[in-house]
């Protein structure tokens, strides 16, 4: 008889520890996929930001060419994407244009010098 309690009570505790070796499995893999998750988002919002900020620097060519420019600090929204035009030299002057593209967390910016 007390063999056969034994025996039961050595599965249980085997079937426990089955269970939490299986529980720490999943939660590891879970974790995991979510730190990936957000590596992968950043990325995604750094290249958005990038492109932004050029598309920043063609708008400002543009209004350039028709004797508009943006002032600094001036901001345009496309879609979650911000472009900032950081600085820039008046129209028709040489200097550099500077523009940062915003994407949720993601910050670029791009410096373009001009003739």
């Amino acid at each position: 008889m007390k063999k056969a309690r034994s025996r039961k009570g050595m599965a249980v505790v085997s079937i426990v520890i089955m269970l939490g070796i299986i529980h720490l499995v999943i939660i590891g893999s879970v974790t995991s996929g979510a730190r990936h998750s957000n590596v992968q988002t950043l990325r995604l919002e750094t290249l958005r930001a990038f492109l932004a900020a050029d598309s920043g620097v063609i708008q400002w060519i543009r209004l350039d060419a028709a004797g508009l420019t943006p002032e600094p600090g001036a901001t345009v929204d496309i879609g979650t994407q911000r472009i900032v035009f950081v600085s820039s030299p008046g129209t028709g002057e040489a200097g550099t244009v500077v523009v940062e593209g915003q994407s949720g967390r993601a910050r670029r910016r791009v410096a373009v010098d001009v003739e």
